[in-house]
């Protein structure tokens, strides 16, 4: 099981490159999809397209200013019938290279805030999946454990439709998985597991009810070894 923010990450550049055009078809295809169920990436993407037609305001201002320029100086050259000095740059010419800054300036901000809102929904997720896996662990029915391999020891529990597994004696440089199986012994659901400070911890708020046993393997290159067997009683 993938988290949600993890999913959404990749339609997060794509928000930006969408509005500037430079989507292939199939991530086109993708990113019109999600927008129809994301409400955040809509706002996005209408932020970028009003910042991008400002700047496209911005250069036909400057269009029309330079032409506007190019005729004074041919009527100038008409009238005094001699080559005119050389003309300073028009002031036009400074103000738009300060708006253009500006304006890629509040895009940068606006990405980075983007990015920055992003991780603070993560983050917050990251803390109520620590609450709830730590109320669901000292509170929860615990499941039962039908296999825990040597120097480790572990946990399952569940509590109002959620589940808590943790298990310590972990490698912080191996590989883990859970997998999920129903009553029938039908794989359901794998997903890869960190270990942190010696420990695996997995949580969901929402658990299936098909959920019937978990299994913690240890991915080794000659194939998984499973060290956590636990099972619905």
């Amino acid at each position: 099981m993938l988290d949600d923010s993890d999913e959404h990450r990749p339609y997060e550049d794509y928000a930006v490159r969408h509005v500037m055009g430079s989507l292939d078809e199939s991530e086109s295809g993708a990113f019109r999809s999600h927008l129809l169920d994301c409400s955040e990436c809509r706002a996005r993407v209408g932020e970028l397209r009003s910042i991008a037609s400002d700047l496209a305001e911005v250069e036909r201002t400057e269009r029309l200013e330079r032409a506007a320029a190019r005729v004074e100086i041919k009527e100038r050259e008409s009238e005094e019938e001699v080559a005119p000095p050389d003309l300073e740059e028009p002031p036009s010419r400074s103000l738009r290279a300060a708006t253009i800054a500006g304006i890629l300036l509040i895009v940068v901000l606006s990405v980075w805030n983007f990015v920055l809102r992003a991780q603070n929904s993560d983050l917050s997720t990251a803390v109520s999946a620590l609450n709830g896996a730590a109320e669901t662990v000292n509170f929860g029915d615990a499941w039962t454990t039908e296999d825990t391999a040597l120097g480790h020891e572990g946990v399952a529990r569940v509590d109002d439709g959620r589940l808590a597994i943790l298990v310590r004696g972990t490698d912080d440089d191996a590989t883990y998985s859970i997998t999920f199986f129903d009553a029938d012994g039908f794989r359901l659901d794998r997903d890869r597991v960190r270990s942190t400070g010696g420990q695996v911890r997995w949580f969901v708020s929402n658990m299936p009810a098909s959920f019937a046993r978990a299994e913690l393997s240890l991915q080794r290159g000659t194939g998984d070894t499973v060290i956590f067997r636990a099972s619905a009683n």
